[in-house]
């Protein structure tokens, strides 16, 4: 067992063992308990969690970026309010970055505010989205542009339900673990993620890893004043990216695609700005392209993506900011880019990838 004390005095455990969250439970006092999932976790999920969780009521949604949004918000609030949940009730997120993202954010909001639990079921939820205390939607189609900081009161990731994912999916959590590596300066040998990949002890020990990363970097920076913007690196180019995905591709990227995808961008950005050596940049492109591909992009797509990027919540007086590396562990943040840098990188990007 992995346990890590977070921000916000909840407890963090990644293991396989389910007595841990069957323990949690029977030491609390709620006054109803709600499992909050999508037909995916009802199926490969929900069955294996049954008997640890006392009497409980359930709410579905269905599974996807797309249904991320208001509509569904009220869905979920309207079955906790037609179910008399009262404030001591618990809502147990159960499922990837949208459930989590969406129950947190609900619960955050019902009554004021009721306690939840994150029980990540993707390599993506596990090692970024359950941690944190960030909860919200898409609106409009900008990406998380609703929302607020709500720490769950407990989080239990268990490696075992990763063997029931599609490799895609399974790789898609790769991404932000890539971008804790180059963060850190860390982990950065050929093959470190594929090779702990291979076992249950090696998945413990890389979400347990990654976790860490993520919760030391919160705890200095909760409200992201400061320090926690470094982990936005691959994300102002990649929340753009998936946003347009999302509304023009008939298979639209998945947050760790589009975050690769904004990782290399930003890569290019760093070398035209000479933070970052060309030779730095050559590898941990490498690494990327180990796992994902580059997203093609057009002249007319960029220019849609910067109306996106115009739109991003981390900006400042319509200043378009990066989150951006020096070298591997020497992160920089609030970096202003202006449209020229903007559209010779863009052009780098096109001739290199499409």
């Amino acid at each position: 067992m992995k346990k890590i004390e977070a921000f916000g005095n909840y407890s963090i455990i990644v293991d396989c063992e389910i007595s841990h969250l069957k323990n949690w439970l029977t030491q609390q006092q709620y006054s109803a308990y709600f499992v909050l999932f999508d037909e995916n976790t009802k199926e490969h999920c929900l069955p294996k969690l049954s008997n640890a969780l006392p009497d409980f009521q359930l709410i579905e949604i269905q599974s996807g970026e797309q249904n991320k949004n208001i509509e569904t918000f009220e869905i979920i609030s309207e079955a906790l309010l037609l179910a008399n949940a009262d404030r001591k009730a618990l809502l147990i997120n159960l499922g990837g970055g949208v459930i989590g993202d969406m129950g947190g954010f609900v619960a955050g909001c019902y009554k004021r505010g009721i306690d939840f639990i994150q029980i990540p079921t993707t390599l993506l939820a596990m090692v970024d989205a359950s941690i944190g205390g960030k909860t919200g939607i898409n609106f409009k189609g900008v990406k998380n542009q609703i929302g607020l900081f709500a720490n769950p009161k407990f989080v239990w990731a268990n490696p075992e339900f990763l063997a029931t994912l599609p490799n895609r999916h399974l790789t898609n959590g790769i991404a932000e673990i890539l971008k804790h590596n180059i963060l850190s300066g860390k982990h950065l040998k050929e093959n470190y993620i594929a090779n702990l990949m291979k076992d249950g002890d090696g998945l413990i020990e890389l979400v347990a890893n990654a976790v860490r990363f993520k919760n030391e970097i919160v705890s200095s920076d909760y409200k992201e004043g400061g320090a926690r913007k470094q982990l936005n690196f691959g994300h102002t180019f990649g929340h753009a990216l998936e946003s347009y995905s999302l509304k023009n591709d008939n298979e639209p990227l998945i947050h760790g695609e589009a975050i690769a995808g904004g990782m290399l961008f930003e890569l290019l950005l760093c070398a035209e700005l000479n933070y970052t050596s060309k030779e730095t940049v050559a590898v941990l492109e490498k690494m990327i392209l180990q796992y994902f591909e580059a997203y093609k992009l057009s002249n007319i797509a960029f220019h849609t993506l910067v109306d996106y990027m115009k739109k991003d919540k981390k900006n400042n007086q319509q200043e378009i900011q990066f989150a951006l590396i020096k070298e591997p562990g020497e992160p920089c943040w609030d970096i202003p880019v202006d449209m020229a840098l903007l559209e010779k990188t863009a052009s780098f990007y096109i001739e290199k990838y499409g």
